[in-house]
C-alpha cells in the first residue's frame, strides 16, 4: 500500500485518515504537475516531508513534458492511490477476493504504472500519439505491470506470510486449488503467458513504427525500458534481502521454505 513507509503505517487502520491523506497527495502532486486550483495553500496538505517533496520533482518533470504527459502521469498516480484504498478497505474487511478480483486490483496499486509513465522522461524521448493511442501499446503496458506484480507476489510469499498477509496472488490461488506448490505452478503459468503477450505486442509495436526512424527509436526505447523494470524488479527483488529467499541453488532454481 501507500502506507509501506513507518511513518504512514498508522494510515493503514483508519479508512477517513487514509482517505484525507490520499486526497491531499493526490492535490499536493497534482499542483506540482501544473493541475489543479491555484487558489489552494500547499501548506494546509497534510502530507509528510517524503511526499513533501515531491514539488522538487514536480517541478524538474514539468520541465522535460507537456501537458498531456504530466496529465498521465497525474492519472497514473491518482489512479495508484485510489485503488490503494479498494486494498485497505479489503484489508480491514479481511474479505479474500477471486483471483481475477484481484488481478484488475493489483494492477492499481502495484504502482507500475507510475514508473511507466515516466519512462519518456527517463529517455528524454516523446512516443508518437499513435502509438500511445494504440492496442499494442496497451497491452504492453498491462503485460508489465502484470509480469512484475506476479513475480513480486511469488518471491514475497515468505514474509507476507510471517507477516499474516494473505490478500496476494499464491494465497488465493491455494485456497482454490488446495496445494501450495499447485499455486506456485499455477502462477508461473500466468506469468508466461503474460510474457507472451507481451511479446507478440512488441512485435506489432516495431512493425507500426518501423517507417520513420525517431518514432521506432523512441517506440524501442519504451518497449526496452518495460523488459528493464521487469529485470530490474527480478534483480531487486533477489538481492535486497527483504524478501529473505536465501541462496539460489546451482542450476538457478530457488526453493523456499516457508
Amino acid at each position: 500500500m501507500a502506507t509501506d513507509l513507518l511513518e504512514l503505517s498508522s494510515l493503514s487502520e483508519n479508512l477517513e485518515e487514509g482517505r484525507k491523506f490520499r486526497n491531499d497527495m493526490n492535490a499536493m502532486i497534482s499542483r506540482s504537475l501544473g493541475f489543479g486550483n491555484n487558489e489552494q495553500d500547499m501548506e494546509n496538505l497534510q502530507v509528510p516531508p517524503v511526499i513533501g517533496c515531491f514539488s522538487e520533482i514536480g517541478n524538474a518533470i514539468r520541465q522535460a513534458y507537456n501537458d498531456d504527459q504530466c496529465r498521465r502521469l497525474v492519472n497514473e498516480i491518482c489512479l495508484f492511490t485510489n485503488m490503494s484504498a479498494v486494498e485497505q478497505q479489503a484489508h480491514l474487511t479481511e474479505r479474500m477476493p477471486t483471483v481475477r478480483e484481484y488481478q484488475d486490483e493489483r494492477l492499481g496499486y502495484s504502482g507500475v504504472g507510475v514508473g511507466l509513465a515516466l519512462l519518456e522522461y527517463c529517455f528524454a524521448m516523446k512516443l508518437p500519439h499513435a502509438v500511445l493511442e494504440g492496442q499494442d501499446f496497451q497491452i504492453i503496458r498491462k503485460e508489465t505491470n502484470t509480469s512484475m506484480s506476479i513475480v513480486n507476489d511469488l518471491l514475497s510469499l515468505k514474509k507476507e506470510v510471517a507477516q499474516g498477509q494473505v490478500r496476494s496472488l499464491l494465497p488465493i490461488l491455494y485456497a482454490n486449488i488446495g496445494n501450495i506448490q499447485s499455486a506456485v505452478d499455477a502462477a508461473m503459468v500466468m506469468l508466461k503467458h503474460s510474457i507472451k503477450k507481451f511479446e507478440q505486442a512488441a512485435h506489432n509495436l516495431r512493425i507500426q513504427a518501423k517507417g520513420e526512424a525517431e518514432s521506432y527509436r523512441n517506440t524501442e526505447l519504451f518497449i526496452k525500458g518495460c523488459m528493464y523494470a521487469c529485470t530490474a524488479n527480478l534483480q531487486w527483488s533477489m538481492s535486497s534481502g527483504r524478501y529473505a529467499l536465501g541462496e539460489k541453488r546451482p542450476d538457478g532454481s530457488l526453493i523456499v521454505k516457508l
